[in-house]
C-alpha cells in the first residue's frame, strides 16, 4: 500500500514538471493567416509545400521564424521572413510553477516563442494562438494593375 502511494506521488510529481505554462498555455504551435496583399493568384509555400494561393491558413510551430515564399506566374518568387520572440511572461510564470523543468520544456517545445508582432507590422496578433502575416509581393503587379493592363491591352 505504501509503495502504491510513493509511486503514485511520484506519478504526479513527474507529470506535473514535465509541462511548461507556455506549452500548457500558448502550445507549441499557432495558426497563422497568411495573405499576399492583392495578388489572389500568387502561390505561397513554406518549408518547400505549398500550403495556399492569395491567401493560406496552416499551424505553425512557434521554435523557428516563418519563412514564406510567394511565387505567381510571370513574376520574380520573394521570401519573407516573420522573425520570432520571446514570450519572457511565459518563461517567467512557467519557473515560478513548474521550477527548472517547466523551463526546459518550454524552451525545448518552443513554446517559448511568439511572432514577432509587436516589431513587425506586417505580423497581427489576433489572440495567443492565431496570428495574420500580410506579404506585400513588391516584385510583382497587384491583381488591380493586372486588370488595368488587360483592360488597356483588349482595348486597343
Amino acid at each position: 500500500m505504501k509503495n502504491n502511494r510513493i509511486l503514485f506521488i511520484i506519478s504526479i510529481t513527474l507529470l506535473i514538471t514535465s509541462f511548461g505554462c507556455g506549452t500548457l498555455v500558448g502550445g507549441r504551435k499557432y495558426v497563422g493567416s497568411i495573405i499576399v496583399v492583392n495578388h489572389s493568384h500568387a502561390s505561397i509555400s513554406v518549408d518547400g509545400k505549398q500550403i495556399g494561393v492569395g491567401t493560406a491558413i496552416e499551424s505553425f510551430p512557434r521554435k523557428k521564424p516563418l519563412s514564406v515564399l510567394v511565387k505567381q506566374e510571370g513574376c520574380e518568387a520573394e521570401t519573407k521572413v516573420f522573425n520570432n520572440s520571446f514570450r519572457t511572461g511565459s518563461l517567467i510564470f512557467s519557473a515560478s510553477l513548474f521550477g527548472y523543468a517547466g523551463i526546459a520544456v518550454d524552451l525545448y517545445t518552443g513554446a517559448s516563442f511568439k511572432p514577432d508582432h509587436k516589431r513587425d507590422s506586417a505580423i497581427q496578433k489576433i489572440s495567443r494562438k492565431n496570428y495574420v502575416f500580410l506579404i506585400d509581393y513588391k516584385s510583382c503587379p497587384s491583381d488591380s494593375e493586372i486588370e488595368k493592363l488587360n483592360l488597356q491591352e483588349g482595348g486597343e
